[in-house]
């Protein structure tokens, strides 16, 4: 497996898990706590921390790192056709 299949494999895990908490807490946006990424990729989610894996070199965890903040943009997150725009 390459590295760049590597690091997209890690970042779909990672974006199913914020998707769900995100689902979850979408129940009352007013009282939901924020999800962010921290410069070195670690996303934090109210009561967890979720660092990126100490396996990853530097370069894929700069990847990572960019399309985890990326994908808090909900422009992004918006459908042309039934496919996010970011894909």
């Amino acid at each position: 497996m390459s590295i760049r299949a590597l690091v997209l494999v890690v970042a779909c895990s990672v974006f199913g898990f914020l998707s769900e908490a995100s689902c979850a807490l979408a129940q009352d946006p007013a009282q939901s706590p924020k999800v962010t990424v921290e410069s070195d990729g670690t996303v934090q989610i109210p009561g967890y921390s979720v660092p990126l894996s100490t396996f990853l070199s530097p370069e894929a965890k700069a990847y990572v790192t960019e399309h985890l903040k990326d994908m808090q943009d909900p422009e992004l997150l918006k459908q042309d056709q039934g496919v996010p725009r970011f894909m």
